[in-house]
C-alpha cells in the first residue's frame, strides 16, 4: 500500500527537524530512486546527494512560517508538472550513484581527510 501511495505522488517531503542534521538520512535517497522529488529542511547533511532545483528542493525550516516556506515549495512542485518531471529524472539518477559501495567510498573518503589534518592530541 505505502509503494502505490508514493507511486502515485510528485514529491517527498522529508520531516527532520534534527538541529544539526543527520549523518547521511537514507529516506530521501529511497524516494529519490523511485522518481519521488524530494523536499527537505535546509541542512547541510542533503549537500551530497540533493542540488537545490536540479534533485530536489530545500525550505527553511527556521525562518518565521516554516509551513508557509513548505507549501510554497510544494505549490512549485505541483504547479509546474515539467519542471518536476526533469528533477524527477535527476533524483532517480543522482539515487543511482550512491548505492552502499558509493556511500561507503565516501565515508572512507571522509575519514581519510580527517585522519589525514593535523589536528592537535
Amino acid at each position: 500500500r505505502l509503494a502505490s501511495l508514493l507511486q502515485a505522488a510528485h514529491c517527498y517531503v522529508y520531516p527532520s527537524l534534527a538541529p544539526l542534521g543527520e549523518a547521511l538520512p537514507v529516506a530521501p535517497i529511497e524516494a529519490m530512486a523511485t522518481g519521488l522529488v524530494p523536499v527537505v529542511y535546509d541542512m547541510t547533511c542533503f549537500d551530497d546527494y540533493l542540488i537545490e532545483g536540479e534533485t530536489g528542493y530545500r525550505f527553511d525550516y527556521q525562518s518565521r512560517d516554516a509551513a508557509a516556506a513548505l507549501s510554497g515549495v510544494i505549490q512549485k512542485v505541483l504547479g509546474d508538472l515539467e519542471s518536476t518531471a526533469r528533477l524527477s529524472d535527476n533524483a532517480a539518477k543522482a539515487a543511482g550513484r550512491l548505492g552502499n559501495r558509493d556511500v561507503a567510498e565516501m565515508y572512507l573518503n571522509v575519514f581519510k581527510e580527517a585522519l589525514s589534518t593535523d589536528t592537535p592530541a
